[in-house]
């Protein structure tokens, strides 16, 4: 499953891609959650073209690279190496994923008891569908993050 052609993107391009997915995806929930909704226009058109920005890096990245199919095809279909590389991603997605988790229950928590601060209904549908675009891809975008390049031979370093 490992080849020079699987490989359109070089490290650089792979982590831009990463970060653009999910900082487009943040940025435009939380202008959504100041701006409460689409409300100017300019506003507006700035949250429509950060979420058409997250969702062409998301296309992007798994579509012109095997990490989505990698980070999930049964054991059988990938070499030892590959299954150790994806089993090492899922732990650490579980890891980041559970954490924030806690986090974000426990802040709300706080939040909850000390302020007034409420987010409306639609905002949390937004944060939903953020959450939910983390859970999906954040294994595939962690083998992208971490692949190591290539050599001039076409074998990735570490597995000499």
């Amino acid at each position: 499953m490992t080849s020079t052609n699987d490989r359109t993107l070089g490290t650089v391009g792979r982590k831009t891609a990463v970060l653009t997915m999910y900082g487009a995806y943040g940025t435009a929930v939380t202008l959504w959650v100041i701006a409460g909704g689409l409300r100017p226009l300019p506003m507006a058109v700035v949250i429509v073209t950060l979420l058409l920005v997250s969702l062409g890096s998301l296309i992007f990245l798994f579509q012109r690279t095997r990490y989505w199919k990698w980070g999930n095809s049964p054991d059988a279909d990938l070499d030892e190496f590959q299954v150790a590389s994806r089993n090492a991603a899922y732990k650490n997605a579980y890891i980041i994923v559970a954490s924030l988790s806690l986090l974000v229950m426990f802040v709300a928590r706080i939040a909850s008891d000390t302020t007034d601060i409420t987010i409306s209904e639609s905002a949390r549908e937004f944060m939903f569908w953020g959450w939910f675009l983390l859970v999906l891809t954040l294994p595939a975008a962690l083998l992208a993050w971490t692949e190591k390049p290539l050599d001039e031979d076409g074998i990735v370093a570490a597995r000499r």
